[in-house]
């Protein structure tokens, strides 16, 4: 498709649903909620919210450290 018939196409008609009178309380509430569960979720998690996390919160990476090998080969 060129330029000119871009330009000359006629405009796309957006879906009625995109009009519907409950998508904005939908979207607006459906926003709330997400906005709650991601402050929530910070609150209650164990794992800090750092650049940087220290292993030692992390027991189980020893293991995998150690057996690195035995996963990469298990892989192939």
């Amino acid at each position: 498709m060129t330029q000119t018939d871009t330009q000359n196409a006629a405009p796309v008609a957006k879906p009625k649903t995109l009009s519907h009178p409950i998508r904005r309380r939908v979207k607006k509430y459906g926003k709330r909620l997400t906005r709650w569960m991601a402050r929530h979720q910070a609150q209650v998690s164990l794992v800090p919210d750092e650049p940087f996390l220290d292993p030692t919160l992390f027991p189980f990476l020893n293991e995998l450290r150690d057996n690195w090998e035995v996963i990469a080969e298990e892989t192939r």
